[in-house]
């Protein structure tokens, strides 16, 4: 793995562990947020990897499907995780949403799904680009 993918995949790792933090203290708007940055982190990790540079946008299922130009199994993932581009922008402003503020509107389930999603990419991502950690992430989301 070059030295962008590993910074990237890092990153994404740290801020997966955040992501429990804010669900134990019951921030799920931030979590479905954090949630989608983190998918975005990894998968630019993996395209960091694939020597694509720069690598940008902030699109889950856009960059699925760039991602699948590379390994087939990111088409398949990216009908599982497309909904995280729906906290992009909605989870973050209060005028994303008709009459509500994201902290309002946003509740546990939706925080575990998010979850559900973004583990479901690093455990695609990981398994690519860290071959020995394949598998689900252990209980430190690590």
């Amino acid at each position: 793995m070059n030295d962008d993918a590993r910074r990237w995949l890092a990153q994404t790792m740290e801020d997966r562990r955040t992501i429990d933090v804010l669900l134990d203290g019951g921030r799920y708007y931030m979590v479905c947020f954090l949630s989608q940055q983190t998918a975005e982190k990894a998968l630019k990790a993996y395209l960091y990897a694939r020597g694509e540079d720069p690598v940008f946008g902030h699109s889950v299922s856009k960059l699925c499907e760039r991602c699948a130009g590379y390994d087939e199994a990111f088409g398949a993932l990216k009908r599982r995780v497309k909904n995280l581009d729906q906290f992009y922008i909605e989870a973050r402003y209060p005028n994303g949403l008709p009459n509500l503020v994201p902290a309002e509107f946003y509740d546990a389930a939706d925080a575990r799904a998010a979850v559900e999603m973004v583990d479901g990419v690093l455990e695609t991502v990981r398994g690519r680009l860290e071959p020995e950690k394949r598998g689900r992430l252990d209980e430190k989301g690590t």
